[in-house]
């Protein structure tokens, strides 16, 4: 159950980092002041951290749930 709940988490994790991104491209349309280019790397920055967090932690729990399976 616990591993199942890590996997729901990456998942969620993936989506909100490609919500992130598409804000990200959202906001580049627009005019190009300090704040929103501070904005674009923010959103960036958590779209990419997200990701990369979501799929690390889908890696670890789907290995887990394989290991439980095999013993």
């Amino acid at each position: 159950m616990k591993e199942l709940k890590k996997l729901k988490t990456a998942l969620i994790m993936i989506l909100f980092g490609n919500g992130f991104y598409l804000l990200h491209t959202y906001f580049l349309q627009t005019q190009s002041s300090s704040f929103s280019q501070f904005s674009q790397g923010i959103l960036l920055g958590l779209s990419v951290g997200s990701n990369i967090v979501g799929i690390i932690l889908l890696i670890i729990s789907i290995r887990k749930i394989q290991e439980d399976k095999n013993v």
